[in-house]
């Protein structure tokens, strides 16, 4: 079978099954999720295209299936092609936002493809991450809060990178009124609070500029920016060391210098 006829096949076999919510048979719907998942694997472009369409409108439809249709969109995201990736990367919104319950999952799954070094892919990534968290703040910020104040890990301290690299690549007007109208927003500012005290420099400012001022700016809290204070402060106290991991030691001229530059918007945060 062409890819063409492939792709007619389908819609006529979902249209059927799927076109009357009244008449539409539970057995029948079984049977045609369960090809559309399979079409989703075709050596055809334009069939797994039509086959991802079909699915992300139909997910919430699929009952119990819905759970083989994800393990599916996962190994499409491990699939060789990188066609066939971006295809599950964005199914992974689609279908948290289709069926609300697995916007956990699904955030959890992009959180670890941050790490992905193309960049076209890792864009993908990132915007199938920020739509979900757009969408259901309130059942996907609870996901990166997580990888923020993990156990420490290193693996959890490269994926905590990842999340405080995505969350400050976003402008500041798409992310703090995200922030601003749910508690899980409230929580994730929290948590950055906590990192900052183990954060690169980079990282720290970063943090700062994008997230903590603006989000301030908006909804002052003086014990949250307080504890911001305190935790750069920790921050420039800690040892530091070069390029040959030896301890660098700082004399007080030398600590000031370095000190005062890093802490200076915090204060701002705080005493504004």
């Amino acid at each position: 079978m062409s890819g063409f006829s492939e792709e007619v096949h389908l819609r006529n076999k979902v249209s059927r099954a799927f076109g009357s919510a009244r008449n539409a048979s539970p057995e029948k719907r079984r049977e045609v999720s369960g090809e559309l998942l399979k079409c989703l694997q075709s050596n055809y472009q334009s069939v797994r295209t039509a086959a991802s369409r079909q699915l992300a409108l139909l997910f919430k439809h699929m009952g119990e299936m819905q759970e083989q249709a994800i393990d599916t969109i996962l190994d499409l995201c491990e699939d060789p092609e990188t066609s066939v990736r971006m295809i599950g990367y964005k199914l992974l919104m689609d279908t948290a936002r289709r069926e609300p319950a697995w916007a956990p999952r699904n955030t959890d799954v992009l959180v670890q493809l941050l790490q992905n070094e193309d960049p076209l892919e890792l864009q993908t990534i990132q915007n199938s991450l920020f739509e979900i968290i757009k969408d259901l703040p309130a059942k996907s910020l609870p996901i990166l809060v997580e990888y923020l104040v993990g156990d420490g890990a290193e693996h959890t301290t490269e994926l905590r990178d990842h999340v405080i690299t995505f969350l400050t690549g976003r402008s500041s007007h798409e992310i703090i009124p995200i922030l601003l109208q749910d508690g899980a927003g409230a929580q994730l500012i929290e948590g950055l609070v906590k990192v900052l005290s183990g954060a690169s420099a980079t990282n720290a400012q970063l943090i700062v500029d994008k997230l903590l001022h603006p989000f301030f700016r908006e909804r002052p809290h003086p014990k949250l920016a307080h504890n911001a204070v305190r935790s750069i402060l920790h921050n420039v106290e800690s040892p530091r060391r070069n390029s040959d991991g030896e301890v660098q030691q700082l004399d007080g001229d030398q600590l000031v210098a370095s000190c005062f530059p890093r802490t200076f918007p915090y204060l701002e945060i705080e005493y504004q």
